[in-house]
């Protein structure tokens, strides 16, 4: 199940929750126990390699890459 960001229209609290993927509202606000909540835009963050070059250095020179530039 994926983490969703929502933010209160009523106390104005962002806050992550886990949902179903076609979640149907029924979240609510932890601060103030309404239900009156918007879904966010939140950031996504990967971490690792997941096979081929990401162009991401590590800052060290070794056998895998040219070193950075």
């Amino acid at each position: 199940m994926p983490i969703y960001d929502f933010k209160c229209n009523e106390c104005g609290q962002t806050f992550e929750q886990l949902c179903r993927l076609n979640w149907q509202g029924s979240v609510v606000c932890p601060g103030c126990g309404r239900n009156n909540i918007a879904k966010i835009v939140s950031l996504v963050s990967s971490h690792g390699r997941s096979g081929g070059d990401s162009g991401a250095c590590s800052g060290k020179s070794c056998s895998a890459c040219s070193g950075c530039k």
